[in-house]
């Protein structure tokens, strides 16, 4: 198969605009974050990708110290899935879920 292949196929045409539709029309159009904190907090949000529980704890701590919202870090999490992966974004939900329990004690 050639690299072209893929973009060829009628099928990837229909997988690959789902896709794109997914992540820049549903995820990064979402409210709660503007340019500048989106690409800031995509990075902090990416640490999920590598399975970095620790540090995604660490980074959610650090956040919350320079007073960012649950809420900005949660979206910021929602929006890296595209990248992540879904399960691994839930993951992160779950850090940070951990993380407000612990802040509520």
């Amino acid at each position: 198969m050639s690299p072209a292949a893929p973009s060829s196929s009628p099928a990837w045409g229909r997988s690959a605009n789902w896709i794109v539709d997914f992540a820049f029309g549903d995820v990064h159009s979402r409210p709660g974050l503007d340019g500048a904190r989106a690409r800031a907090d995509h990075r902090r949000g990416a640490d999920n990708a590598r399975r970095c529980e620790p540090q995604l704890a660490a980074h959610i701590r650090a956040l919350r110290a320079i007073q960012v919202g649950w809420e900005q870090i949660e979206e910021a999490i929602l929006q890296s899935a595209p990248y992540a992966g879904v399960p691994r974004a839930v993951n992160a939900i779950k850090v940070l879920r951990t993380q407000q329990e612990e802040d509520d004690r």
